[in-house]
């Protein structure tokens, strides 16, 4: 059964986390947020500031990967390569 102990869980575990257990983390988190929702077990107000938690670090996960040089190296990144894409 999901609380909201268990969401938070989640979310600090996911701080520690490399992206796809991150990922997975929150994942997990936000689908827990929906059925406290569905039962109204939880505070509104609680529940939109921890869905606002997951999602603000689910976008933070992205860029973390995008900026770990997960793209391809090209003009942007050499200026000086005439053939860089």
């Amino acid at each position: 059964m999901t609380d909201v102990d268990s969401v938070e869980s989640k979310l600090a575990r996911a701080a520690e986390a490399d992206e796809a257990e991150a990922r997975r983390l929150l994942t997990e988190a936000r689908e827990g947020i929906a059925r406290l929702r569905e039962r109204g077990d939880a505070d509104a107000d609680r529940l939109d500031a921890l869905e606002t938690d997951v999602e603000q670090r689910l976008r933070a996960v992205g860029e973390r990967d995008a900026y770990d040089g997960g793209g391809v190296e090209g003009a942007a990144t050499n200026p000086d390569d005439e053939d860089a894409p």
